[in-house]
């Protein structure tokens, strides 16, 4: 049998497809592209994405630990998977699963300096000042890795702190240029370089190996050539008219100065929308039309005004798509795009289709 599901998200694996070969075309012949599908790929389900970017010939999955990256490699997919925080207590899984760790201070450098070889990838801190290595530590690092043969150094890595920052961006290359000049010459075989994001990748002409692609695959940015590849959408449960000076919700924060009718619907703070906080300033769509969220939003529903319109239980309700973006209703919250993808509850139904 199968379960009707009241909210979904519904995601279009065309537009991913159409996302990824923007991306290709911005880049030249040749340079990698490293998926970064951590947080259930952004909410959208990391195994079906994965299912589609392998089939498009990505170089390699970036997921954010262990557990994220075992799940992928359960799940038949046989693409090279970088584990961006690898921790210390798995390297026997590791090897099993042919993970790649992300290694980014000495103390991960002991720990997987055992008795295999693995395949793992470098990062220094350029200006971000979060994981990475120092620069005035890679001569340390290089004598290690040449004096211990268990490592094979795939890729060297930073992280952009701000993109959209020019003269930060263009320090940030040029201390990477520099550790990746030291590295060519003191390493004993290649190494391939990645630094640019989803949005560096757009504005800047891209120079290294490989490039990291995040939300930006998903659709949600400021650009023409991307489309966002999901909308989410549920149900009117139940409808109810109130009185004049009644209220709504917890609280009672909602007072009705009318008589109006309002609409409940199964999707409340716990599904990742929505944050309690901002419950006067979101928005729904219902037969395109824009209705109002009144009263405080509850962990599992919300009420609309539904300003007496002519809706019945049942109805389809939108609560984005590529009209009301994601990016809409993140500045509503006064929060970001990618906080409002990777709170997306996983008792959401996700749809795919082409």
């Amino acid at each position: 049998m199968k379960a009707n599901y009241e909210s979904v998200l519904h995601v279009n694996l065309n537009l991913l497809e159409s996302n990824f070969k923007f991306y290709k075309k911005k880049l030249d012949n040749g340079t990698k592209i490293i998926a970064v599908v951590k947080a259930f790929a952004y909410g959208h389900g990391d195994i079906k994405i994965c299912e589609e970017l392998e089939k498009l010939n990505v170089s390699y999955f970036w997921v954010a630990d262990f557990e994220e990256a075992v799940r992928i490699r359960r799940n038949n997919i046989s693409t090279p998977i970088i584990v961006a925080n690898p921790g210390y207590k798995n390297y026997n899984l590791f090897v099993k699963y042919d993970l790649e760790p992300l290694i980014f201070n000495f103390k991960s450098l002991d720990y997987f300096n055992q008795n295999k070889m693995i395949n793992c990838h470098i990062k220094f801190n350029t200006g971000m000042n979060r994981f990475g290595f120092e620069t005035n530590q890679k001569e340390k690092i290089i004598n290690f890795l040449n004096q211990n043969k268990n490592f094979n150094v795939k890729t060297i890595c930073s992280h952009l702190a701000d993109s959209t920052n020019e003269s930060f961006t263009k320090n940030q290359m040029n201390s990477f240029d520099f550790i990746c000049d030291y590295f060519m010459k003191n390493y004993h075989s290649k190494i391939e370089r990645h630094l640019f994001n989803s949005k560096a990748t757009i504005k800047y002409k891209n120079k290294y190996e490989l490039v990291r692609l995040g939300i930006g695959l998903f659709g949600v940015a400021n650009n023409k050539g991307l489309h966002q590849i999901s909308t989410m959408t549920s149900v009117v449960s139940q409808i109810k008219i109130i009185n004049q000076g009644e209220f709504v919700g917890y609280g009672m924060n909602y007072y009705s100065k009318e008589r109006v009718k309002i609409g409940i619907i199964p999707f409340g703070y716990a599904d990742g929308i929505y944050e309690k906080k901002n419950s006067n300033n979101y928005y729904v769509f219902i037969k395109n039309n824009k209705y109002k969220v009144i009263g405080d939003i509850s962990m599992d529903s919300i009420i609309v005004n539904l300003e007496n319109a002519k809706i019945e239980e049942g109805d389809k309700v939108i609560l984005f798509d590529s009209s009301y973006t994601i990016k809409e209703i993140a500045k509503s919250s006064n929060t970001s795009e990618y906080e409002m993808l990777s709170k997306l509850n996983r008792r959401i139904k996700r749809e795919y289709y082409s």
